[in-house]
């Protein structure tokens, strides 16, 4: 019997080997596929920030262009060294969300959310532009729901509008102008 007890023994430890190098090899396969999928994430990872980061510069070579006069981007387009202007006080508004028109035929509503930024030179306007910020809400907020998202889908589009909301702004104030409108969010959904 005690020659039976050492003979099971080595019987049952083979048939545990295999066993344990097959549970060795799932848990090594499944590390390789785990690290191999976080290589492809973070070069995937890393391919979206490059793009993204490199559509970014593009949209600010725009948006500097745009936010300038045609003249000044005609100049730099030509390859003249322009100087940047400086830059004036910024005065932040809260975000809209706007309804924006629905075409005929279209069933279903569009809306925008914008942040605006106004840029101002005199600082004698800012007392100015906080005591007519209901106004300058209630302008802003009425002009764009005149607007359809085709609209305001390109970059002209936008120039355009930035130029509408700063002669209307620059109509309501007296005491200094509205040098530039920006767009900090342009989100259509």
């Amino acid at each position: 019997m005690a020659d039976d007890q050492p003979n099971e023994e080595m019987e049952e430890a083979p048939a545990e080997a295999p066993e344990e190098e097959g549970e060795k090899k799932k848990p090594a396969k499944l590390k390789w596929i785990i690290i191999g999928g976080l290589v492809i994430l973070l070069v995937g990872g890393g391919a979206g920030a490059w793009w993204f980061l490199s559509a970014k510069n593009g949209d600010v070579k725009n948006g500097e262009a745009a936010n300038g006069s045609v003249s000044e981007t005609a100049s730099s387009q030509a390859g003249g060294k322009g100087n940047p202007t400086p830059f004036g006080t910024a005065f932040e508004l809260d975000p809209f969300v706007v309804n924006l028109k629905t075409p005929e035929g279209e069933s279903h509503r569009r809306y925008l959310k914008v942040e605006i930024e106004l840029e101002f030179t005199d600082e004698m306007l800012k007392p100015e532009l906080d005591q007519r910020l209901p106004q300058i809400r209630d302008t802003i907020l009425m002009h764009l729901g005149t607007k359809t998202a085709d609209e305001l889908r390109d970059v002209q589009d936008k120039i355009t509008l930035k130029n509408e909301l700063m002669i209307k702004l620059n109509r309501l104030l007296i005491g200094g102008k509205i040098k530039n409108v920006y767009f900090v969010d342009f989100i259509i959904q």
